[in-house]
């Protein structure tokens, strides 16, 4: 049995309909796509995590409002909400919420009193009921960042252990939400 040979006729036929027939789609969503991106590619630097983030939340947001609008059958929203929910920790992350969380419990004035050795009522106490799990650890001896004993551990130094486990959990949930979902979203 002889072997088909494709024409020169037929080579310009697939070739037209893999690559030239689609070619203003492809020029028109590659300038969408220009404009979209600009501001955030404007603002990126290479120094700083914060910057990595950004395009992945950016990019994560576009994604699940393309979701939300079309039609896709494998969509049933709950894609779109979890490129959502991953945006909010990317977010939660370069802002370090919960890193910073436990000073809204530290009256700004405590904090100068304490500097000057004086002392001033907080209110680490509710921080500390907020967080129970992670205090009871810390007091246990179980979690200790300044691995010092714990009878040695300010309250500032036990709020401090807690607002760093809770951004480090923040991390590892956003990391483990896009392992286990990422290549999902688009099947």
């Amino acid at each position: 049995m002889e072997e088909y040979k494709p024409t020169i006729i037929d080579r310009l036929i697939w070739f037209w309909k893999d690559h030239i027939r689609y070619t203003h789609i492809t020029i028109y969503q590659g300038i969408k796509n220009i404009i979209y991106w600009t501001p955030t590619i404007w603002k990126d630097r290479d120094w700083d995590q914060h910057y990595i983030y950004e395009v992945l939340k950016v990019k994560l947001e576009k994604q699940s409002a393309y979701f939300r609008k079309s039609d896709i059958a494998f969509n049933d929203g709950r894609n779109a909400d979890r490129m959502q929910l991953a945006a909010r920790l990317i977010e939660r992350c370069q802002d370090d919420t919960y890193s910073i969380e436990y000073l809204d419990y530290v009256d700004s004035d405590s904090l100068i009193f304490k500097l000057s050795r004086t002392s001033q009522p907080d209110r680490l106490d509710e921080y500390f009921k907020k967080y129970n799990r992670q205090y009871n650890l810390i007091i246990s001896g179980k979690s200790n960042l300044y691995e010092r004993p714990v009878k040695e551990l300010t309250r500032q130094n036990i709020a401090m252990t807690i607002a760093y486990t809770n951004q480090n959990r923040c991390h590892k949930l956003l990391f483990k939400l896009l392992e286990q979902n990422i290549e999902h979203w688009w099947n």
